[in-house]
């Protein structure tokens, strides 16, 4: 269902988001949250569907920008970040690199390359 977010009010928004499931609070949240980013200029972001731990969060951000700035794509870096994560024991289980999704234009960085 689309969102006139000019529309609706804080209140009204809140009770219907109030009013989902669970796991579809979440889902709208990363929706909204995505679209305001993309209406304010982004062209992309990495987001994660459920929370993940800070360690494992900081070695897919290290892995997935060193990849970045050596001119892969947004789409390869995360996939190349996440399969290194997935590969090392401590972080192998899914909850640490499976939750990561790009979000808008997965090309490489402007002037990167």
């Amino acid at each position: 269902m689309p969102f006139h977010l000019e529309q609706v009010t804080r209140n009204e928004l809140a009770d219907y988001v109030r009013g989902l499931p669970k796991d579809e609070q979440e889902r709208l949240v990363l929706r909204l949250l995505s679209q305001a980013f993309m209406q304010a200029g982004a062209a992309s972001l990495v987001a994660s569907l459920w929370p993940v731990p800070d360690e494992s969060t900081r070695q897919l951000r290290i892995h997935f920008y060193h990849d970045l700035v050596a001119g892969k794509s947004k789409a390869a870096a995360l996939r190349s970040a996440q399969l290194t994560l997935q590969s090392n024991p401590a972080y192998s289980h899914p909850l640490h690199w499976a939750g990561f999704v790009l979000i808008g234009d997965g090309g490489a960085l402007g002037g990167m390359t």
